[in-house]
């Protein structure tokens, strides 16, 4: 019932055009179409751009983890 997304990343080139958002979308979609209920993911809180695309997106930040050397915001949707 719940998905992992561990890697959505956009060429330098493309951000700020919304592809992240739409590649989410149809991901969602896809997800939705499966029966998966939930998606969650770790974004890098230093990675404001990102971080700011699932708030959009309606993800929640659930908690925060630090692992891998790094500070990461727990988040999960709710599909």
């Amino acid at each position: 019932d719940a998905a992992e997304l561990a890697r959505l990343v956009v060429n330098r080139d493309c951000q700020g055009k919304g592809l992240a958002f739409r590649m989410l979308s149809e991901m969602e979609e896809l997800l939705r179409e499966k029966g998966t209920k939930t998606v969650h993911l770790l974004a890098a809180k230093q990675n404001i751009p990102a971080v700011k695309t699932y708030l959009k997106a309606d993800y929640e930040i659930k908690g925060e983890v630090n692992i891998y050397g790094n500070s990461y915001f727990a988040m999960e949707k709710i599909l």
